[in-house]
């Protein structure tokens, strides 16, 4: 069977614009991702579980990559509805504190992960 060149020619600039388009549609996808964790990291960034990480020593750039979206996210409303926050807002005020039981965070075994 005979394949003629101007067919193998349209095959490969079919592939050609496939591939080009995959391209962009990553590169799309990327730029959404970096802006949807930069927004996530501003909300982070209002709340105590921010000075937490940095109590911690835990870089913040380092934690968005580490967990999934949705984590992230349960770990937002776990610092909202924390019961402890009293306590949470006492050790992270107070700068001499090395307290190294966080058993009362509800992230706590999240921050362990990261450290």
């Amino acid at each position: 069977m005979f394949i003629s060149a101007a067919f193998i020619l349209f095959l490969i600039l079919i592939l050609l614009i496939i591939s080009v388009t995959v391209i962009i549609a990553i590169k799309g996808h990327i730029k959404v991702t970096k802006k949807f964790r930069n927004n996530l990291k501003i909300k982070l960034e209002k709340l105590p579980f921010y000075a937490m990480l940095q109590k911690r020593n835990i870089d913040i750039n380092k934690y968005l990559e580490k967990f999934k979206v949705d984590e992230i996210e349960e770990h937002l409303v776990n610092c909202k509805e924390c019961e402890s926050k009293e306590k949470c807002l006492e050790m992270l005020e107070d700068d001499d504190s090395f307290e190294e039981d966080y058993s009362f965070c509800p992230n706590d075994e999240h921050f362990r992960e990261n450290e």
